[in-house]
């Protein structure tokens, strides 16, 4: 099984996909695309008049040509393989998988010229086009989205910051490319974690791997940035900021309240508040007065008629949430349950 991945690894690395489109790895989309039409136009089986072998061999050029494409067109995909391709990468890690102690003499099983083989780790994510914008979340109360406020924050370019965001953005972002890196390296080299004094080895090991890859990650937008909350916001709203050579964007992250609830997005009591009052079946009975709470911290009696039964629900007009466009309060819904 073992020797099946090392060769299913060094097949991928062998392909090279920029040759097989005539660009270089720097080349943008735009270039790739293009490089792909006229290479396509000009190998596509279906324009080859020749013999049986010369269709087969035109057919084989075009997969080659398509498989190429495929991979440099996403830059998920991209990114996977310049990781993979990079033989600095694959020259550093060479010597563990006969055996040989990857922190001897040169340290890390890397030459001791180069103790940091996998510097280019990720230098060429902006060959694959701008960077994605970095994402900062901001929390608000449920009394703050009702009357509005302001929000101000200074951000800084640090290692510790471009790891947060790059953690943010889960599987899918540049974790991938992390993924990836520390699996060939310990794969290549297994002294990292079944050498001798793997203890002492292995957290020498992230801790290189984590700020190099840090140092080759986009940098963080740098600068103070201030915007309004606009009453009726609901969580996952962006504020987006255009700035280079990266974009930001501040997403909302409401602060759940104790008692109350917004209705559902896309239903028409998206701004109406919803709550539940738990009463005993001699209060539902006989009725009685409840307090109920409000987004600012207040509260207000309201009655409960006689007999009222689990389920019913009193409607107070105007006490829910403002709509973000017009500022139109939605209502307050009080849900009974008799317990």
């Amino acid at each position: 099984m073992r020797r099946l991945i090392l060769l299913v690894l060094a097949g991928a690395a062998a392909a090279n996909h920029y040759q097989t489109l005539g660009v270089s790895r720097g080349a943008s989309a735009g270039e790739i695309k293009k490089a792909y039409r006229d290479l396509a136009l000009k190998h596509h089986p279906d324009r080859c008049k020749g013999s049986q072998r010369e269709v087969q061999q035109a057919s084989k050029k075009f997969a080659r040509i398509s498989d190429a494409y495929n991979v440099l067109s996403d830059p998920g995909k991209r990114r996977m393989y310049d990781v993979q391709s990079d033989p600095r990468m694959r020259d550093a890690f060479g010597g563990g998988a006969d055996g040989v102690d990857p922190f001897a003499a040169g340290g890390y099983g890397m030459p001791p010229q180069d103790p940091f083989p996998f510097a280019s780790f990720g230098s060429r994510k902006s060959a694959a086009g701008p960077p994605e914008p970095a994402v900062r979340p901001f929390f608000c109360t449920l009394r703050e989205l009702s009357e509005g406020c302001t929000r101000r924050f200074e951000l800084k370019d640090t290692m510790v910051g471009r790891l947060r965001d790059a953690f943010r953005q889960g599987a899918d972002g540049p974790l991938k490319e992390l993924a990836i890196f520390v699996g060939a390296a310990l794969w290549k080299a297994p002294g990292l974690i079944w050498g001798r004094w793997w203890m002492m080895k292995l957290p020498v090991f992230i801790g290189a791997v984590l700020f190099t890859w840090a140092k080759q990650l986009p940098p963080m937008p740098a600068g103070i940035f201030e915007f309004e909350v606009k009453p009726g916001w609901r969580a996952g709203t962006k504020v987006k900021y255009t700035r280079n050579p990266r974009s930001v964007h501040f997403v909302l992250v409401e602060r759940r309240h104790r008692q109350l609830r917004r209705g559902a997005l896309g239903t028409p009591q998206k701004n109406d508040l919803l709550l539940d009052v738990a009463v005993s079946r001699a209060a539902a009975a006989r009725g009685r007065n409840l307090r109920i709470p409000q987004p600012s911290g207040d509260a207000f009696e309201l009655e409960l008629p006689p007999g009222a039964e689990d389920g019913d629900e009193l409607v107070v007009k105007e006490r829910g949430m403002p709509s973000s466009k017009d500022g139109e309060r939605g209502d307050l819904r009080v849900r009974v349950v008799v317990s």
